[in-house]
């Protein structure tokens, strides 16, 4: 007979576990989602056919996640910058007040000590639905494409990430991108002047990376990524350099694989 398990104390999540802040539903163009994906169920002649099968487009998700405690080094100080198609980003933006009404503001426009314009960019920004994003605002991936590629119904624009960098980082910090792609994150990090660590599996996607993040620097003369880089060489040695580690691990007894 098998003695029953002790019971154990339970762990609060938020001593070892980011804490859920918010999430933003960003919404895509179902035209723009059809002609790239050839989506059945997104064409019009579907729901005379049969809709049986049509459906909506399906959105961007953004969750946030926060670490426990006090931050020790504060992201503060109003937007100067609005991104979004709405408007150019110094302006002008629709603000309604119960002390001014509607009216435009631009950069600038501050009044017994509030930033208008920064009010007007927070407004927007705090919407749980992001309606302001242009659809077309992303990086060039046809060069990455490989003949057995599924096709992207949703690629990721430069807007969302350009506002998440602008809330909650600060000039000079670290932007980390666990599945890089084609860059995106990065290359804004750069834009935006930040410090970037990428990481991507895909040969091809590797490659197009490298190729926005020079563009990126060309742009931002202030950073030096790539100085002496050559990007083929540095995959070749990170490759090798992982073999070697898993071979280690297998000789040691422990799991191992060999490459193909």
């Amino acid at each position: 007979m098998m003695s029953p398990r002790k019971s154990r104390k339970p762990i609060k999540p938020s001593r070892i576990f980011e804490v859920g802040n918010s999430e933003v539903v960003i919404r895509k163009d179902p035209v723009s989602a059809m002609q790239r994906s050839k989506a059945i169920g997104l064409l019009h002649k579907q729901i005379v056919k049969d809709s049986y099968i049509s459906r909506m487009a399906v959105p961007d998700y953004i969750v946030t996640m926060r670490k426990p405690g006090e931050n020790a080094e504060p992201i503060k100080g109003p937007f100067d910058t609005y991104y979004g198609d709405e408007a150019p980003p110094e302006g002008p933006l629709k603000i309604e007040s119960g002390w001014h009404g509607t009216r435009q503001v631009r950069p600038g426009d501050v009044t017994n000590g509030v930033d208008w314009f920064s009010v007007a960019v927070w407004q927007r920004y705090a919407e749980p639905v992001w309606m302001d994003i242009a659809q077309s605002d992303v990086l060039s991936r046809k060069e990455a494409r490989e003949e057995a590629d599924e096709a992207h119904i949703a690629p990721l624009q430069l807007t969302p990430i350009r506002r998440c960098v602008d809330l909650w980082s600060n000039p000079g910090d670290i932007v980390f991108s666990p599945f890089a792609g084609i860059g995106s994150e990065l290359y804004v990090a750069i834009q935006m002047g930040r410090r970037a660590i990428g990481v991507e599996l895909k040969p091809s996607y590797f490659q197009q990376a490298i190729q926005n993040l020079q563009r990126a620097e060309s742009e931002n003369p202030q950073h030096e990524l790539f100085n002496g880089y050559d990007a083929e060489d540095d995959f070749a040695r990170s490759i090798d350099e992982a073999y070697r580690v898993v071979r280690e691990r297998k000789a040691a007894g422990g799991p191992g694989w060999e490459p193909p």
